[in-house]
């Protein structure tokens, strides 16, 4: 039977803390949110399959003009990211740096992304018109707010049938808002809450403390791969994985002339 960690060393902790990793709600229409379902719609309607685009048109219009409401009514401005590599979480961690952390408003963010879609189709053989499943592009609006107890907030938009909506919230916000109403003293990395006097990687220590290659417990910053080193390498070599073009030199391919592998390959390894 497989025992909990919690259970396996609970004489040693004072409690535990849980939270959702991330809430994700989604929206759609009733009964529209899907080919078959829009086809019977347009159906009832009396609306031509082949309509459809033409039906959708003003619904898109509509949430343009509801988007660019709200953003003037906020003092705020739609920007628009017109290149894939921009991530707009950087650009709003951008603005929420200059104006604060206080909740509120946060920013607006358009751009076209991939979505699902309904196209008209037409069956040759057994003559039925119908709308069938399919993906394309189209403008999404992505509107951010600051909740005092959730945290940041999003909400996804598309502005093309069937209008899928999605709201993203990240759970540890809420546990962090949970711990300063106690007045628990934490700090916050990334997603990761721990007491000041408890670094991250030594966390991991007692875990490997029975491993021939000790891991290095000193108070020093975690390793990051925008930092030029991997927190993997700082594993012992049970937990550490291989590097896949070392694996292959073993078995007789080179290496491509200036290639150096990440990992080293420990004599163990080698007779895998």
């Amino acid at each position: 039977m497989t025992q909990m960690l919690t259970d396996r060393h609970h004489e040693r902790l004072a409690g535990t803390l849980s939270c959702p990793d991330r809430i994700v709600i989604t929206g759609r229409l009733p009964g529209a949110c899907y080919a078959a379902g829009m086809t019977r719609f347009l159906n009832a309607r009396h609306i031509r399959i082949f309509d459809s685009p033409r039906f959708a048109e003003p619904l898109r219009d509509r949430i343009r003009e509801a988007a660019q409401a709200l953003a003037t009514a906020q003092g705020a401005r739609i920007e628009h990211v017109a290149k894939a590599h921009i991530r707009k979480e950087d650009r709003v961690a951008a603005v929420r740096k200059d104006r604060g952390d206080h909740p509120g408003w946060m920013h607006v963010l358009s751009a076209m992304e991939a979505g699902d879609a309904c196209a008209p189709w037409h069956d040759k053989q057994s003559h039925p018109t119908f709308l069938r499943h399919t993906s394309g592009q189209c403008l999404h609006y992505s509107f951010y707010w600051k909740d005092e107890t959730l945290g940041l907030i999003s909400l996804r938009v598309p502005t093309w049938s069937p209008f899928r909506r999605q709201c993203h919230c990240n759970g540890h916000s809420g546990l962090a808002h949970s711990l300063t109403t106690a007045g628990i003293d934490y700090a916050m990395a990334d997603n990761l809450c721990w007491h000041p006097p408890c670094r991250p990687r030594s966390l991991l220590a007692p875990v490997l403390a029975g491993q021939h290659h000790a891991l290095s417990v000193a108070p020093a910053p975690v390793c990051s791969h925008r930092e030029g080193r991997s927190w993997l390498s700082l594993l012992p070599y049970p937990l550490r994985p291989l590097d896949h073009r070392r694996r292959l030199s073993n078995h007789g391919t080179k290496h491509r002339s200036g290639t150096r592998p990440r990992y080293p390959v420990t004599e163990s390894a080698q007779k895998m």
